[in-house]
């Protein structure tokens, strides 16, 4: 640290601990399973800073931009009218880390040493509390320091928290991709702390006093709530509940979402009785309040949502009181009526098993970062998915196979770095029993072997093909461009650090597949710049071509390529 500017602890603070990241308990987004570009390098001391660039050591993160919301395979969040805008901040991934020592957060800094200004909001877990939140860019400053006196655009981003009179060793941050050009790197993390405070007894006993002084008003959303029905009844301050139509005030209560009915639900019985109306349940997204969903919430859910069709409880469970008795309960209870459940990246990693034996009617179900029946297989229910999302899951290769045979109508799958003893047969299986595909996901699954393109030549329909890094050895000669000839709707199509692809795999694509909107080929170092040309010929839809690390390419076709073609992004870099 002694490079940059100091990190400063507040005077209140005594016993200054300085610490680096100790463990990751949770990371939404992940380059790959191994450890390279891996948030794993965020545990320790920063490798590469103050060096600017794409370190195997660092943490990168692979989503960028609009791209990610244009695709296939993209499917819109549900059960978001109800949110304010205020609860769901515009962010797309997050990780959680944690230190070795508790203490009072005096400052954060986290060094970014590739395409900075990802991280939106930082919160941190105490004991008994809860998550707090400690800066939220919206509304708080922040700084950085330079890398060092050159004009490298590496930084140590110093955000200005807010005070929290807790300790805490674990903190979370999200981040907003969708605002990102490129992809982003981080190389780590440092908490600055006190392990004692002279102000804390004062403050519990100042808090204490204040509470006694005053009496606890009602919760902000209940007031809310009251004014909009006083305003409903003719504008009286205090409206006769009992003399509403039922209809009247359940339409009013449908604007509120569930935290503020959970507080309406207090006012009167009035009140309780629409709060309790099943109605107001069938659409249920938690992914913007991952810091308040806990067992208790989960409960009083589980009272009042009878034949939910849809829960989104993403991102819920790391670190709060939440584990999987609570989520057999619930789906024991509701998971017949589901049809759409979105479970990525919770605390509860072992929850897959009973959501196959619980939930008949899914059609989409997405399991991110899950553990799935790692024992022994148990025969499905869930024979009617459309959408399935495996994402880094680690699955029991009997589970996910039989998964597949039993859903033919499957549309969009994706397995990208999903942790398999043996894919062997996975493409084989899709080609036999999935044909009604039109997205796959197969990044760095490493599932592909010389003739694993071959069956992938059934699936016709096919939109979006992710096959980055999915191949252990080099594809059979000539076999890409048959799958090409195969695909003519493809529009997504990711090929970096695909092994073997030649320029006549090029020709043929651009032969075949007018459609093209997307093409990756990072990392691709037998290609010819007469055959990438051949693409913007005759691919007109183009709008996105990755060329980073394509070191055959010289400069002079990059920048005939971004002068002729200026609707195109064509990301180049050596």
């Amino acid at each position: 640290m002694s490079r940059e500017r100091p990190l400063l602890t507040p005077v209140c603070y005594v016993g200054e601990r300085k610490q680096f990241v100790e463990s990751i308990l949770m990371a939404s987004n992940e380059y790959g399973p191994n450890l390279s570009y891996s948030s794993i390098n965020l545990i320790g001391r920063p490798s590469n800073f103050p060096i600017y660039g794409d370190h195997t050591d660092s943490y990168l993160l692979s989503s960028y931009g609009k791209w990610p919301r244009l695709a296939p395979s993209y499917r819109p969040e549900f059960g978001l009218a109800r949110i304010a805008p205020c609860d769901n901040p515009p962010v797309d991934e997050f990780f959680v880390v944690s230190f070795e020592q508790a203490v009072y957060p005096a400052e954060i800094g986290v060094y970014e040493t590739l395409h900075p200004g990802t991280i939106r909001r930082i919160s941190c877990y105490v004991l008994k509390v809860g998550w707090v939140c400690l800066w939220d860019g919206r509304s708080d400053k922040w700084e950085y320091v330079a890398g060092d006196r050159s004009a490298s655009p590496a930084r140590l981003f110093v955000p200005t928290l807010r005070t929290v009179p807790h300790r805490t060793r674990v903190l979370r941050f999200e981040l907003n991709m969708r605002d990102q050009r490129y992809i982003s790197g981080l190389d780590g993390i440092i908490l600055v702390g006190g392990v004692h405070d002279f102000h804390e007894a004062r403050a519990k006993v100042q808090a204490v006093a204040s509470a006694a002084a005053s009496p606890t008003p009602p919760p902000v959303e209940a007031t809310a709530a009251l004014e909009l029905i006083g305003k409903a009844a003719g504008g009286t301050n205090q409206p006769n509940l009992t003399d509403m139509p039922y209809e009247v005030l359940y339409h009013i209560l449908s604007h509120l979402d569930w935290f503020a009915l959970a507080d309406v639900e207090k006012v009167c019985v009035r009140c309780a009785e629409v709060v309790a109306d099943a109605r107001l349940y069938r659409e249920v997204n938690l992914r913007p309040y991952w810091d308040r969903v806990d067992s208790h919430f989960l409960l009083w859910l589980s009272n009042r949502c009878t034949g939910i069709k849809k829960l989104d409880l993403s991102g819920c469970g790391i670190v709060n009181e939440f584990n999987i008795i609570d989520l057999q309960m619930f789906f024991n209870r509701h998971g017949r009526t589901l049809t759409h459940l979105r479970l990525n990246c919770i605390g509860v990693q072992h929850a897959m098993s009973f959501v196959l034996l619980l939930c008949p009617e899914l059609t989409e179900l997405c399991m991110q970062n899950a553990l799935l029946d790692n024992q022994r297989y148990q025969p499905s229910v869930c024979k009617r998915l459309t959408v399935l999302d495996l994402s880094r899951a680690q699955c029991a290769s009997e589970t996910l196979l039989a998964l597949l045979q039993q859903n033919p109508h499957l549309q969009h799958l994706s397995l990208a770095s999903c942790d398999q003893s043996s894919l062997s047969d996975i493409t084989h299986t899709i080609g036999e029993h999935n044909r009604a595909l039109l997205s796959l996901k197969l990044w760095k699954t490493h599932a592909l072997g010389a003739h694993g393109l071959v069956p992938l030549q059934h699936c016709t329909k096919l939109q979006e093909l992710d096959l980055g890094y999915s191949n252990h050895e080099e594809c059979a000669e000539g076999t890409l461009a048959q799958l090409a000839a195969a695909c003519p709707d493809l529009r997504w199509l990711v090929l970096g650090g695909f092994r073997g692809i030649t320029n006549n795999d090029l020709l043929a694509i651009a032969r075949h597949c007018p459609r093209l909107q997307y093409l990756d080929l990072m990392c691709s170092v037998m290609l010819s710049g007469e055959a990438i040309n051949a693409i913007f010929i005759g691919c007109p839809a183009l709008r996105l071509l990755e060329l980073s690390y394509c070191n055959g390419i010289e400069q002079e076709w990059i920048n005939m390529w971004r002068r002729d073609f200026p609707h195109v992004d064509v990301k180049h870099q050596h």
